[in-house]
């Protein structure tokens, strides 16, 4: 059975979930404790939490063309701070999970990286058309740099050497032991 909740106003049934799967949601909470708190009561004794989350927005990046690319990872790790987020907040889930009393299965890392055409490249560049404007209208990144990232991208596109390399995501995965 698949159940959908607001995390942060909806209570979870008490020990009944086998899985519990988190993707890109702890990252732009102020607050974790809302999240987690009441995630080791909702799962089975055996049951598991799955988190999809970053651990190292500093990797986002074309390589070797990047500047301008580089300078809007810096203003996107900026905007989701302003905004009480952590584009890092994987660097802290295993210990809050632990301290729950969750054991950490697993920890491993979900690289997104690709040439210029694939499918990494693709998402990456619409992510700095999409976003490259949020982050205009925030003050956070200029109207120049947006300019410079479109050449940079042309120059990838031109460069069979040249490549992306996407923010680290962390999968973790810890269970909950019979009490």
């Amino acid at each position: 059975e698949l159940r959908q909740h607001n995390l942060l106003r909806d209570p979870l049934p008490q020990a009944q979930a086998d899985l519990v799967w988190c993707r890109w949601v702890a990252m732009f909470l102020p607050e974790l404790d809302p999240l987690l708190d009441p995630l080791p009561a909702a799962l089975r004794p055996g049951g598991q939490a799955l988190f999809h989350e970053y651990l190292h927005w500093d990797t986002f990046a074309l390589h070797p063309h990047g500047d301008a690319i580089a300078r809007f990872g810096q203003a996107v790790q900026r905007s989701f701070r302003q905004a009480g987020g952590d584009p890092d907040v994987n660097r802290r889930l295993p210990s809050l999970l632990a301290a729950r009393g969750l054991r950490i299965e697993e920890l491993r890392p979900l690289p997104v990286l690709g040439r210029s055409g694939s499918m990494a490249a693709q998402w990456m560049e619409a992510f700095v058309a999409v976003y490259g404007r949020q982050l205009q209208a925030l003050g956070l990144w200029c109207a120049a740099d947006a300019q410079q990232a479109v050449a940079e991208i042309a120059a990838a596109r031109q460069d069979p050497g040249s490549y992306w390399v996407g923010p680290t995501l962390l999968e973790l995965r810890a269970t909950r032991w019979e009490n």
